[in-house]
């Protein structure tokens, strides 16, 4: 949430320092994008890595969620759940996998922060100072 917060700061200031005032809908789409961009793939190089440095990380999540999932389902619902939390496991032991979820999910986000901050910075005219 941090790193996507920048967006609303770096669409102000292109705003109000760097283009008179003014900011479009797709001016600031585009320039929130770019912003979004360089975490999404921090974030998921990071997990990748993370990932390398911890490999047991995953097989530690899958026995949690197996746990849970035993005490909260039937044993005839848990055997069928079992199937996909294999399936589940198997992908995302692949790091671009691993990559790319965890970019789409921090490039989703910043897209909604973008579009909300577009949305409330845009101004087609600049503001003028009374002074």
């Amino acid at each position: 949430i941090l790193s996507v917060s920048f967006v609303f700061w770096g669409l102000k200031y292109y705003r109000d320092k760097e283009n008179g005032g003014m900011l479009g809908f797709g001016e600031g789409l585009k320039l929130g994008l770019l912003i979004v961009l360089f975490p999404a793939i921090l974030f998921g190089i990071a997990n990748v890595v993370y990932m390398m440095l911890d490999p047991d990380h995953l097989d530690r999540y899958y026995q949690y969620k197996l746990s849970q999932l035993k005490s909260d389902l039937s044993p005839s619902e848990f055997s069928s759940q079992v199937k996909e939390i294999e399936d589940g496991k198997a992908m995302f032991s692949n790091p671009l996998v691993q990559f790319i979820v965890m970019f789409l999910s921090i490039f989703c986000i910043g897209l909604i922060v973008t579009v909300i901050s577009t949305l409330i910075l845009k101004r087609k005219t600049p503001k003028h100072s009374l002074a």
